[in-house]
């Protein structure tokens, strides 16, 4: 007999069904911020800030699609990096190297600017 799960189950399934819907979301974001801009550049106030508000909920229900995976929570990610940790001053070492994966990589200085330019519409 095949035994039958409940796909409450499967956390890698809840894991990709957030993913994929935060990348069509995003995807979704980006069409209109370019909206928003053609509409900014058209002179179009009416349209400028109904878009805009569009966007803003956009941004709302990412955040709540985002809250509903551990895996794309702040808490568990930074605590992950913290348990690696030998001692206290690899905590501090560990858990600043995880916020700033997530920022932005390494020190944005004159000097040495960032290259990264809008990674975050790198959706793969």
């Amino acid at each position: 007999m095949k035994e039958t799960t409940d796909s409450f189950d499967r956390p890698h399934l809840w894991y990709d069904l957030v993913d994929l819907t935060r990348q069509v979301l995003a995807k979704y974001a980006n069409q209109l911020f370019y909206n928003v801009i053609e509409a900014y550049q058209s002179h179009d106030v009416h349209e400028v800030t109904v878009l805009s508000q569009r966007f803003l909920d956009l941004v709302e229900d990412l955040d709540t699609l985002l809250a509903c995976h551990d895996g794309f929570l702040l808490g568990p990610w930074l605590d992950s990096a913290i348990q690696l940790a030998q001692n206290e001053e690899q905590k501090r070492q560990f858990e600043w190297n995880a916020r700033t994966q997530i920022t932005m990589w390494f020190d944005n200085t004159d000097e040495e600017a960032s290259l990264l330019r809008d990674y975050g519409m790198n959706n793969r």
